[in-house]
């Protein structure tokens, strides 16, 4: 799956402009939030604009390119543009070693953890789409109890898993 296809559903899952009450980022249009990107006026956020900073600082910063199956590469996206890129990294990372793929849970995706996950999805990949997919899992739960707020996003988030 390449970028653009991806980014089409994530698109898709994440809509046009919303301005939630609850929502910590605040504004937020295309997923592109006014609390992660203070200087962008995401009212006029364009489509273009959006894409390119989904693919710089998501895409690309989540390795994307680097993984061979193409569900991980989409799974990575998705859940680092909800939950953050570092987040999304130690979650893998986590999963890798759940499944018996050591790696250091350092939250950075570098060489190892690409490696380590290319040999499993050719294996296993559905075990490490489930141990990722039970991370965030766990991570959106923890969320919705610890802030009775963020229940209003909890369907939302868990219908992404």
């Amino acid at each position: 799956m390449k970028f653009q296809t991806a980014y089409n559903i994530l698109l898709a899952l994440e809509g046009g402009f919303v301005n939630h009450k609850y929502d910590r980022g605040g504004e937020t249009k295309f997923g592109i939030s006014q609390r992660q990107y203070p200087d962008v006026n995401i009212k006029a956020l364009t489509k273009e604009k959006a894409m390119a900073i989904t693919k710089k600082d998501y895409w690309d910063k989540l390795c994307c390119d680097a993984f061979h199956y193409e569900e991980l590469r989409l799974e990575l996206l998705d859940f680092g543009f909800v939950a953050g890129t570092s987040r999304c990294a130690r979650y893998l990372q986590q999963a890798l070693n759940l499944i018996g793929y050591p790696v250091e849970v350092d939250s950075i995706i570098g060489p190892g953890t690409v490696s380590q996950a290319n040999s499993a999805t050719t294996k296993y990949a559905l075990s490490l789409i489930n141990a990722l997919k039970g991370e965030e899992y766990i991570h959106f739960k923890r969320l919705a109890l610890k802030d009775k707020k963020q229940q209003a996003f909890i369907k939302g988030w868990l219908a992404r898993i």
